[in-house]
């Protein structure tokens, strides 16, 4: 399966995009500045991390390998 990255999943628009292409088969890591998902992500069968973008160090934590794709919406 091939797997996305969406960054500023936590807003409107990266919500709808997450939520479209796990909807079209990809595995989709979601990814927002806010400290916890909720459940939204989680609940959906997607991973959920906090980044905050403006901090290099916080990359550190997302998966390196295997990404088809990046969709930047932060």
């Amino acid at each position: 399966m091939r797997t996305i990255v969406v960054f500023g999943a936590t807003g409107n628009l990266g919500a709808y995009i997450a939520l479209h292409m796990k909807n079209q088969g990809y595995d989709v890591i979601a990814v927002g500045h806010r400290k916890s998902d909720n459940n939204f992500f989680v609940g959906r069968g997607m991973s959920y991390y906090s980044v905050d973008i403006k901090d290099k160090r916080s990359f550190e934590k997302l998966p390196k390998e295997n990404i088809y794709a990046v969709a930047h919406f932060a």
